[in-house]
């Protein structure tokens, strides 16, 4: 699930797109899977698409936080934790750094 959020973010041209394996260090989920968005539109098309794709594969979206914040949207799958930032909320909050313990998953290029 983790992987089908990072391409699906990935074709839709979301910048950094990284999925880190997070469940050895916390309990809240297994993987986080960041990326970016170029602006505010961007944002919200790119958090629907991953919604979308996930409910397509029968994932269940019991946790969903800021939708009308437009710098960060949080998609929270259970195991899976989708962030959707600006290019300012994804410097200013810097989980990637803050999870810098975490295996890093490769995701493959969008053909």
């Amino acid at each position: 699930m983790a992987l089908s959020a990072a391409r699906v973010l990935q074709e839709h041209l979301a910048e950094d797109v990284c999925v880190l394996r997070v469940g050895p260090l916390i309990d809240l989920c297994e993987w986080f899977v960041l990326a970016t968005g170029r602006n505010q539109r961007h944002l919200r098309a790119l958090t629907e698409d991953v919604r979308l794709t996930l409910k397509d594969a029968g994932a269940v979206l019991p946790g969903r936080e800021g939708i009308r914040d437009e710098n960060w949207t949080l998609l929270d799958f259970g195991n899976v934790v989708v962030h959707v930032f600006s290019p300012e909320a994804r410097g200013f909050y810097s989980l990637d750094a803050l999870w810098s313990d975490a295996e890093t998953l490769e995701v493959p290029d969008p053909a």
